[in-house]
């Protein structure tokens, strides 16, 4: 019995509230009829993979080897390197099929027919990636597992229900590759974001099954480097490039894609009352293999030409307008998915245009136990100032005891991009 239970509070930042909620499942064990036979459902692991080879669709579509090496084209069976072998396999199973936006792992479907009409569900889709690998003397078995939505699987016992995606495991060597197809701006190696849930459970026919650690993508990179030189019009006008690699490069992929390139183009930089960007280029768009850049010239003016310039270095758009974390306490698990480092580079040449009356001094915070840091520098040589904001989160997966040191920590990013200001003097 529970009393007085407060209000559940979904909080940034976190996993499924399934997992938070106190409650009490059952689970039917057997039944035992009027003639005494009895019949058990609760079932172990070895009774889970006897059902799926032999009853259930999943086992059943996972015999079209042959069908899928008469398929692949040949200059991909020809690659002598395995992980190339399987990384072009995957781009081609990608790039031919998409997904119709139902997973379907427990419902009868058809890889054969799915992958002739280049569509499918979530298991027709990878289960075509298994077969197309296996084909290709690859070693690649479906796993089981949970999206970040619907909850974690108990470790337990084998509960089909608490499953609802599968994907492909693959081992080269002594290392393990998860593998999903269904999202046209993951590349190889990087797992949709919804799929980044722990841990997920692999059938492998041959051998036991066994829980595997589902690790993200550690590379997560946003990377800006802005270079000024002051006018004599008081304006600062130069040039900026961005990289997005790993989580952040699929993230900014979707919204370009989501608001059409020509709009992204036209928006970016809109929000800005001061500034202005001109003749912005994007490379490696559809090559997701590669780091997605923005490359555009950009100026800066002033309302009025005043004497003294208040001048906040940190002016495009960056990592975050506001901390995501306001409460006193939590009382869940922080889970951000996945690392990342984002770096903010300026560069400003005064041009005897203007000269320093006060620049910042540069700060640093650490989260305890080297989980990550934040830190914005200045420095001042020849006529050039020159920033350095870097924010680096080491882990991504915390308890709710480490709930204080993030919000301390996101609110020192905040105050680093907004209130950090250089008084400059107009010559």
């Amino acid at each position: 019995a529970m009393k007085d239970v407060p209000k559940f509070k979904e909080e940034p930042h976190m996993l499924s509230k399934k997992n938070y909620l106190a409650r009490v499942t059952y689970e039917l064990s057997h039944t035992i009829d009027f003639n005494g036979e009895k019949e058990r459902f609760t079932k172990n692991w070895n009774d889970v993979e006897r059902e799926f080879k032999h009853e259930l669709p999943i086992g059943i579509q996972l015999g079209s080897k042959t069908y899928f090496k008469d398929n692949i084209p040949a200059n991909i069976l020809a690659i002598e390197d395995p992980l190339e072998k399987a990384t072009s396999i995957y781009y081609f199973i990608q790039n031919r099929m998409t997904w119709n936006g139902s997973n379907g792992i427990f419902s009868d479907f058809n890889v054969k027919k799915a992958f002739e009409a280049k569509a499918g569900n979530t298991a027709e889709i990878n289960i075509a990636l298994i077969n197309a690998l296996n084909a290709a003397n690859l070693k690649a078995v479906v796993m089981l597992l949970s999206t970040r939505s619907y909850g974690l699987p108990t470790t337990k016992y084998p509960v089909l229900t608490d499953y609802n995606y599968l994907m492909a495991s693959l081992k080269i060597g002594e290392k393990e590759y998860h593998l999903d197809a269904t999202d046209k701006e993951s590349p190889f190696g990087i797992l949709p974001f919804k799929t980044l849930n722990v841990r997920g459970r692999v059938l492998d026919y041959k051998n036991d099954s066994y829980w595997s650690i589902i690790e993200p993508f550690a590379k997560n990179v946003h990377y800006i480097n802005t270079q000024l030189i002051a006018q004599q019009d008081g304006s600062f006008k130069g040039k900026a490039s961005e990289v997005y690699t790993g989580y952040i490069g699929v993230f900014q992929r979707k919204t370009i894609q989501k608001r059409t390139l020509d709009k992204y183009i036209n928006g970016k930089g809109n929000n800005k009352l001061d500034v202005e960007l001109d003749n912005i280029k994007i490379e490696n768009l559809e090559k997701i293999d590669l780091p997605l850049k923005e490359n555009y010239e950009l100026t800066l003016t002033f309302d009025t030409d005043p004497a003294k310039v208040y001048l906040y270095p940190l002016f495009l758009d960056y990592y975050l307008s506001e901390s995501p974390f306001k409460s006193n306490s939590r009382a869940n698990p922080i889970d951000f998915g996945f690392p990342f480092t984002n770096t903010y580079m300026v560069s400003i040449d005064l041009n005897n245009q203007y000269e320093v009356v006060d620049l910042p001094m540069g700060k640093i915070y650490k989260l305890p136990e080297d989980k990550g840091e934040c830190s914005i520098a200045f420095s001042q040589k020849n006529g050039k100032i020159n920033i350095r904001l870097s924010v680096k989160l080491k882990e991504f997966r915390f308890e709710p005891e480490y709930y204080q040191y993030l919000k301390e920590f996101f609110s020192n990013v905040i105050s680093m991009q907004t209130k950090e200001v250089i008084v400059l003097n107009r010559l």
